[in-house]
């Protein structure tokens, strides 16, 4: 009996001990090994770059704790241009209600600005695909020109992109790190869903951009090679975009423009550099109302033909050191500017700043 009772409990405790423990064990065993494998990354990776919408690769991922992943070896790729992005590792956080992603650095060339500034408007115009609110984290920003030359700019440190959606709309704010002045914000306005929406942009970049990278932005296709490629701008913005176009203000400065990149397509050409003052302009509806500013040129040369152009082009009335060259050729100069206003701030009967007037 006492045989047939030790027996029992032997099963008992076994029984116990594998349902208990071992199974949980093999189960976690299992699971653990099963996070680590190639199908495993694959599935997590398609479902990435479902939402990204470009083709993504992945070269390892590791589970530093619940909730957490970090991506070595990421590579987001255009069919037609191939890498866009290339970085050695990416720290994600995820929650019910937001996701966090910290890079430390991230170096974009044209092409990737234009594909970030596309999946930022996908961000502001699909809730239903992006459902949780994200923050962006990257230590160094660089840049590089459509070659893959890296810029000379300093690179911006400690960029913070938050893209935060509530009941008042979606948008997407962009500071730099400690917090300052610099930064953007851009919102999608309520209540203007379809063909009728808005969006609001605000904010200012004190610290030089390249050029490219604003074009790339603003999806203009080679203009950031048009003012050369050591171009760099500053500036603020403040205003809305509509199916009917901007309104608002900006300013802007742009130095180090090379007159024979923007003169390429020209038929005469200029060299030199010069330096674009927007001190303000403003537009309706896409059209340009008013302007402030002017340009200063260094020691360079313009081809005869050029200052032709200005005369009868651009109506500038030739003034008593005027002389007409009889064959084509450069002339020299040691600086230049001219400023544009929506008046003329000198009196009408006073000759002022006309083509050929001495130097004084």
């Amino acid at each position: 009996m006492f045989v047939a009772q030790q027996a029992a409990r032997s099963r008992v405790v076994r029984t116990t001990f594998i349902v208990a423990c071992l199974i949980p064990c093999a189960l976690v065993v299992a699971w653990a090994g099963w996070r680590r494998t190639a199908w495993h990354r694959d599935r997590l990776v398609r479902q990435w770059a479902g939402a990204v919408g470009m083709p993504l690769s992945v070269d390892s991922v590791e589970h530093v704790r619940p909730g957490s992943l970090r991506l070595h070896g990421v590579r987001v790729d255009d069919e037609r241009r191939g890498a866009l992005v290339e970085i050695p590792r990416i720290d994600v956080e995820s929650s019910g209600t937001e996701v966090r992603i910290r890079l430390p650095e991230l170096t974009c060339s044209p092409a990737a600005i234009a594909a970030i500034v596309h999946l930022g408007r996908a961000w502001l115009d699909e809730p239903a695909r992006f459902d949780r609110n994200v923050v962006i984290d990257v230590t160094r920003v660089g840049f590089e020109d459509a070659v893959g030359t890296a810029s000379d700019a300093a690179n911006h440190a400690s960029v913070r992109i938050e893209c935060v959606g509530t009941e008042s709309g979606r948008a997407i704010r962009l500071r730099t790190e400690p917090e300052s002045e610099e930064g953007f914000v851009v919102q999608s306005l309520a209540g203007t869903d379809g063909p009728g929406r808005r969006m609001a942009v605000r904010g200012m970049v004190a610290k030089p951009v390249p050029i490219a990278a604003v074009a790339a932005a603003l999806g203009w296709s080679g203009g950031g090679q048009a003012a050369g490629p050591a171009a760099h701008l500053t500036g603020a913005i403040d205003a809305e975009w509509s199916e009917h176009g901007w309104d608002g203000a900006f300013s802007a400065t742009l130095t180090e423009v090379d007159l024979a990149a923007v003169t390429a397509t020209l038929p005469w050409s200029a060299r030199g550099r010069a330096r674009v003052v927007v001190d303000e302009c403003r537009m309706t509806a896409g059209r340009m109302t008013s302007i402030r500013g002017g340009v200063e040129v260094g020691a360079g040369g313009l081809e005869q033909a050029g200052l032709e152009a200005l005369v009868t082009t651009l109506g500038c009335r030739p003034g008593p050191g005027w002389r007409p060259a009889t064959r084509r050729g450069e002339v020299g100069f040691v600086g230049g500017g001219c400023q544009p206003r929506d008046r003329p701030p000198w009196p009408a009967d006073r000759k002022h700043g006309f083509l050929g007037d001495p130097v004084r």
